[in-house]
């Protein structure tokens, strides 16, 4: 019974660290795609691509896809961003400028089918 038990918590933490850990890849996704924050980009000399977030068993880790370096951490400014951008006009909260909407001398707010 003891050993069920055990099974069972150690599951339980697995779960919540899973859920931790998506969370995280999607704070980073957002960042790596937002236009109005600097991207984490790899700090070896003459590289300075994009990292990419990869969650392993116990936690998410950056990876540069051209010199394969690792950074183990996630910054903390990623961590506890929120990032969004209000439509003035639509007073909806968006997370890419693309979906601002612009409204023109005539009336029109500039997106297709509107």
């Amino acid at each position: 019974m003891e050993k069920i038990n055990k099974d069972m918590q150690q599951q339980e933490y697995q779960d919540l660290q899973d859920k931790k850990n998506d969370s995280i890849l999607k704070k980073v996704s957002l960042w790596q795609t937002f236009k109005f924050v600097k991207h984490l980009t790899c700090q070896k000399p003459g590289c300075g691509c994009d990292l990419v977030a990869k969650k392993n068993r116990y936690k998410v880790t950056l990876h540069c896809p051209t010199c394969k370096s690792v950074q183990s951490y996630v910054p903390k400014a990623v961590l506890a961003s929120n990032l969004q951008i209000q439509d003035v006009n639509t007073g909806k909260f968006i997370k890419d400028v693309s979906d601002l909407t612009h409204q023109g001398d005539d009336g029109s707010t500039g997106k297709k089918g509107s």
